[in-house]
């Protein structure tokens, strides 16, 4: 299979022919599996709570009907921008895929290699914050089941066992991240020398520091930020910036204090090159899902993930608003999001469509009653409820501590 491009003689010696690049194509196609993982299992996890948060009820209303905790403000605050985390992450990765297959078939069939950077930096920025982020989500997933949350018949601390290599596994994260902003910084290099952005997935290099120079504030009103493109615009400006802003750094360190690029990188400027890798990720995904969302035909549909695309957007701009932004402005548009969204939630979940095989909880499987099913698992499906031996054991050690001590003779 490998023969294209290495050889093995008769008596032993490897030899590697054709461009090294090839073997992190390769690597590249294991990594994005782990991006189709981790979205899914988020998706478990996002099933078993919201199906339990509907049925679990605690408290009372005025008319003394007990309250579904999906009924309040913060429940719903907690759970429904997970959904958004959730398709943005499916979306992404299945572009990711595509992008992935894309450039290892350009290598196989015409020794294309120019599409290889890009994908890297699509897919490393996406391997280190999608498993971050859903990584994270999980725990809140467990947190919103309460004390149920953290049994294993919940099914969810399984899922986090799952996912917890994934954030160091094929690249650690860190690591991943810090490549990103690397190459980031290179392409803002060239795009000044040649006045044209390397590729589309860094489009905002092209023209930078006039386009930042020039740009009003995206999102001054509501109704901006109702706006998908407004976010949009959001977005790209916020890693623009960040790029921009690292790049005169390191002119600075590079050019008045003579250290190399690499010295520059390392000691000086990690935590701003893992911070333009995480703006990218954001930028990059929400524009995934924004252009699935606008190939969408059914309506009714698209209503719904505009508003969950919208949610998303919002939601990456509140974690990283930097200098840019009207919080107030913001929090508003996305509380209503939430709201309006509730109703929708456990159908965005159950449009998933696991099967109660790979659910396996006993709080989220798709029959409901998870008081009854958990009591009837821990009674009668859990092991340590079996006795260590046999029943003919005790039968016999009782006979023998009841007979009688004296022997007739």
């Amino acid at each position: 299979m490998l023969s294209k491009y290495v050889n093995v003689s008769d008596d032993g010696q490897f030899t590697k022919t054709g461009d090294d690049k090839v073997w992190h194509a390769t690597m590249q196609l294991m990594r994005q599996h782990f991006l189709d993982s981790v979205w899914k299992c988020l998706g478990i996890g996002l099933t078993i709570v919201i199906r339990y948060s509907l049925q679990r009820k605690q408290f009372k209303d005025s008319l003394g009907q007990e309250i579904p905790i999906f009924d309040y403000q913060l429940q719903q605050h907690k759970l429904i921008p997970l959904i958004a985390e959730m398709y943005g992450c499916m979306l992404g990765s299945k572009k990711v895929f595509a992008m992935a297959h894309d450039n290892v078939a350009r290598i196989k069939q015409k020794n294309d290699f120019s599409k290889m950077m890009e994908v890297h930096v699509v897919l490393s920025a996406s391997k280190a914050y999608y498993t971050w982020n859903c990584f994270f989500a999980l725990e809140k997933v467990r947190q919103c089941a309460g004390g149920h949350g953290y049994s294993y018949y919940s099914g969810i601390p399984p899922l986090i066992t799952e996912m917890s290599p994934c954030v160091v596994a094929e690249g650690d994260n860190t690591v991943l991240s810090l490549s990103v902003g690397k190459v980031l910084l290179m392409y803002l290099n060239k795009a000044m020398q040649s006045g044209k952005a390397p590729n589309t997935t860094c489009d905002y290099l092209e023209d930078i520091f006039n386009y930042l120079t020039e740009l009003k504030q995206p999102l001054v009103s509501k109704e901006c930020t109702r706006d998908l493109n407004k976010v949009l615009a959001a977005l790209r400006y916020n890693v623009a910036f960040n790029v921009a802003n690292a790049g005169q750094k390191l002119q600075t360190l590079m050019g008045d204090k003579g250290l190399t690029f690499k010295e520059s990188t390392d000691k000086h400027l990690g935590i701003l090159l893992q911070e333009i890798a995480h703006t990218q990720s954001n930028y990059w995904t929400y524009r995934t899902f924004l252009e699935e969302v606008n190939a969408l035909t059914d309506p009714n549909i698209k209503t719904v993930l505009t508003q969950l695309c919208l949610l998303y957007g919002l939601n990456k701009i509140l974690e990283q608003q930097g200098q840019l932004f009207e919080y107030g402005v913001l929090t508003e548009t996305r509380d209503e999001l939430i709201s309006n969204l509730k109703d929708n939630a456990l159908g965005l979940v159950e449009a998933i469509a696991y099967d109660d095989n790979s659910v396996r909880s006993a709080i989220g499987d798709s029959q409901g009653n998870p008081y009854e099913k958990l009591y009837h698992w821990a009674k009668d499906l859990n092991p340590l409820n079996e006795p260590e031996f046999h029943e003919q054991v005790f039968k016999t050690i009782k006979t023998i501590r009841t007979a009688s001590p004296h022997a007739k003779l």
